[in-house]
């Protein structure tokens, strides 16, 4: 047993330096990995945007992993030879084409009343990545088990 006080560590302005600079240092990996694997802007080859750029390969694999366990065959075979699926509402029955690939916005067309869908999962986790199949599953499991709230929220 500790009898003592308990010590609270205080940091100083070299460490809230040093900790400032590591976010930062984060920050700009993780933007240079997503804008490489998005094809756009050029990117930095440091040390840390390699390994960020390998954590988003390996969280985008999974996420399509995920994405392809969820669908049928005939939604898996649209998926890997066009990017894009059919699911249907449960709410109307109306169908739905998710395309998966390109933008968020405006990714979700709904093929009964021919109009445009933008409905993207967002965060308020600072630089949080998700990967794109991850919003994708995220819009499919909406429109087919709660396709009320995915209406609400799509503009």
């Amino acid at each position: 047993m500790n009898s003592g006080p308990e010590q609270v560590f205080q940091a100083g302005p070299a460490q809230m330096q040093a900790a400032q600079q590591n976010a930062q240092d984060q920050q700009h990996a993780m933007r240079n990995a997503l804008a490489q694997q998005q094809g756009i802007g050029t990117y930095c080859d440091c040390h840390l945007c390699q390994m960020a750029r390998q954590d988003v390969q390996a969280a985008g694999a999974k996420a399509q992993a995920l994405l392809e366990s969820l669908l049928d065959c005939e939604q898996i075979a649209e998926y890997r030879e066009q990017k894009r699926f059919l699911v249907r509402g449960n709410r109307t029955g109306n169908l739905y084409r998710i395309l998966a690939h390109g933008s968020l916005s405006g990714n979700v067309l709904d093929l009964n009343n021919n109009r445009r869908l933008c409905a993207a999962l967002h965060t308020h986790l600072g630089t949080l990545f998700f990967p794109f199949e991850d919003h994708i599953i995220a819009q499919f499991l909406m429109l087919k088990y709660d396709e009320g709230s995915f209406l609400k929220i799509a503009h």
